[in-house]
């Protein structure tokens, strides 16, 4: 188990020890909670960018990357493809962390 120091308000030193010990385990599941929340939020609004230049394109990332862009447009949309892309595989990887984060 990993050990973190934090600053906390003085009013938290005037508390028993079980209390502390119950606020903190409270805000980390809270905190994670948030987090894999907000994970997969990113996760699902790549997942729909990804899904409409699939469309438009008719293709996979794979095959639209190893083409040469046909103007400014397309050169655009693979700047933005390419970005959710990468949102889509750090998020999902964040998201399962290695047991850290379920969801």
């Amino acid at each position: 188990m990993s050990q973190v120091a934090i600053r906390l308000p003085d009013v938290f030193d005037g508390l028993p020890e079980k209390e502390r010990q119950m606020i903190l385990q409270v805000g980390v599941k809270k905190s994670i909670e948030e987090r894999i929340k907000q994970l997969s939020k990113e996760v699902e609004n790549a997942q729909k960018n990804i899904k409409k230049l699939e469309e438009k394109y008719k293709m996979s990332w794979i095959r639209f990357s190893q083409k040469e862009p046909k103007g400014w447009k397309e050169h655009e949309d693979y700047s933005d493809w390419k970005i959710w892309e990468e949102v889509l595989r750090e998020n999902s990887a964040k998201r399962r962390g290695n047991g850290y984060y379920a969801g």
